[in-house]
């Protein structure tokens, strides 16, 4: 290839496939290579042909990943070979996302760059979790702040000062430093008992929201085990929220989301049903009490592989990943010999010797396929793109106290179950008890 290429900064929203622009989504299938964040939908990428070349250099907290000016070398590096380069980011370039970097270091070396804005998990997590951050009576300023400073130092005391006197403070990749947000916002004149809104995977079927007080921030994040990614929203706006505020989506079985409001339908006219509510679920609940050094394939190397992987991993079992390929998190499991990753699309003697399995990539048609292998195997299935296929259903898990509460919906709306483990949490673990 020859000529001058040029590099796109393109927002790919804040986790929902569907909430990246037009024009970032048309210049992505449009690109020879696509550089891309952690954060990035696995779905975006999955969707895209094999002529593109794809590469990861996302950051996480507590791992190895490419330096900024790795990744500057290699932009400018790829424009100067004539390629287009689409940098695929999350949320919004220009949003703790370093896009101003990148562009001026194109500029210097004298690369032709484009920024493509994106919706920011700023706007896109809180408004899926139904929390205005602006709203008449409680909140008409609000500051946004990352909790890794890009000094490497704490913020000077001013600062603290300022952020504690404004109505509502968003807090991005903020649970490293839940400790130092709870003290110094405190110590500034913030009340402990501000109330706070932690929205874990916002935008996406997985999102949680957990309630607390700015005096239990950090025990919250602790106890709760809230990781990455995480927005915090610290002030009244995050009192007034209430679970059923969120806008409730799941995944159909087409791979499409489907919006719950928007499928109910009424009749007046009379039925001779059973109410639902008396309807048998053809549901057995069951906990699994001994998956030390079992197999368990996962078929799929998404974030949503990786979750699953994850609490296999905490109870011991002997995990096989297979997938082209996998997010940073199981790279490193594969890299530590805690994972087998099979780097490869699933062929049916995967399943060999395995006692559970899980159909989690980004094409419903492979899931239900592998659900059939496993059948005719007599072994149970999860499906990850369909909650009412398969056999069994991977519950909204709550520890605390010595008690194990698992929920699970009859319909299979995983939000639905998440919320009302919520609900069950904060009766259970009250904000400063």
């Amino acid at each position: 290839m020859t000529g001058q290429g040029k590099v796109w900064l393109v927002g790919a929203g804040p986790g929902d496939p569907e909430l990246i622009t037009r024009k970032g989504h048309r210049l992505l299938h449009a690109a020879d290579v696509v550089v891309h964040d952690r954060l990035v939908s696995d779905t975006l990428i999955a969707e895209l042909p094999p002529s593109i070349e794809c590469i990861d250099v996302g950051k996480a907290p507590g791992r190895s990943s490419p330096s900024q000016r790795d990744i500057n070398e290699m932009l400018v590096r790829m424009a100067r070979q004539g390629k287009r380069v689409v940098r695929l980011k999350g949320g919004d370039p220009y949003i703790f996302g370093r896009g101003a970097e990148e562009r001026q270091a194109l500029l210097e070396a004298g690369c032709a760059v484009e920024v493509v804005p994106g919706i920011s998990a700023l706007t896109g997590a809180t408004a899926t979790a139904g929390l205005s951050l602006t709203r008449r009576g409680l909140s008409s300023t609000f500051a946004v702040m990352t909790g890794r400073p890009m000094t490497g130092r704490t913020l000077p005391n001013d600062q603290w000062r300022a952020l504690a006197g404004l109505d509502t403070v968003v807090v991005f990749m903020g649970v490293s430093a839940a400790l130092e947000l709870q003290t110094e916002l405190v110590a500034a004149g913030r009340a402990p008992d501000t109330p706070v809104l932690l929205i874990n995977d916002g935008t996406l079927p997985t999102q949680s929201t957990h309630r607390t007080v700015l005096g239990q921030l950090d025990a919250t994040v602790r106890e709760q085990s809230i990781g990455y990614p995480t927005i915090i929203v610290i002030g009244e706006v995050a009192g007034a929220w209430k679970p059923g505020d969120e806008d409730l989506a799941s995944p159909d079985a087409s791979g499409f989301v489907r919006r719950d409001a928007d499928l109910q339908l009424s009749s007046s006219e009379p039925s001779d049903e059973v109410p639902e509510s008396r309807k048998p679920s053809g549901l057995y609940p069951m906990t699994l009490t001994n998956l030390a050094g079992r197999r368990a394939l996962v078929a799929g190397g998404g974030r949503v592989g990786a979750r699953k992987v994850r609490r296999l991993l905490d109870v011991g079992a002997r995990v096989v990943v297979c997938s082209p390929t996998a997010t940073s998190e199981l790279q490193d499991w594969s890299r530590s010999g805690e994972v087998d990753w099979i780097r490869g699309r699933y062929r049916p003697d995967h399943l060999q010797g395995c006692c559970l399995v899980f159909a989690a990539t980004n094409d419903h048609r492979i899931n239900v396929k592998i659900a059939q292998d496993a059948a005719e195997l007599g072994l149970f299935c999860n499906v990850a793109t369909d909650t009412t296929s398969g056999d069994f259903r991977v519950p909204a898990v709550l520890e605390t106290d010595g008690l194990l509460v698992s929920v699970s919906s009859v319909e299979g709306d995983p939000r639905r179950a998440r919320r009302l483990r919520d609900r069950i949490r904060e009766n259970l673990v009250a904000p400063g008890a």
